[in-house]
């Protein structure tokens, strides 16, 4: 639970002590970065011609990044269907589906 946890913390808030993170500082909002020592850099710009269309070209490639393409076709579902549902926001989008990619079977 601790390593999933300071994993959540790292996609949500950078590296930081917020909900269990692995790093040293407080200040805990969602997407903000500047106060953490680091974060993850990883953006996808919304450049598709549908929701649907953009939600597979992202759980997509962070199939390919995160668990060497292996994600499960249910899985991907699961993890498009939750993208779709945080957008227009595409970058809350985008810390969603990293998250439930965290937590696969294939990711570990």
């Amino acid at each position: 639970v601790g390593f999933l946890n300071g994993m959540f913390s790292l996609v949500k808030y950078g590296l930081s002590n917020c909900n269990g993170g692995f790093g040293a500082f407080n200040g805990c909002r969602e997407g903000i970065f500047s106060r953490g020592v680091g974060h993850l850099a990883f953006s996808m710009p919304y450049n598709e011609a549908s929701d649907d269309d953009q939600a597979e070209a992202v759980v997509s490639k962070l199939s390919t990044l995160l668990t060497s393409g292996r994600l499960s076709t249910s899985n991907k579902q699961v993890i498009k269907s939750a993208y779709i549902k945080k957008l227009p926001d595409a970058n809350a989008a985008l810390r969603m589906a990293q998250q439930l990619i965290l937590t696969t079977p294939e990711f570990h």
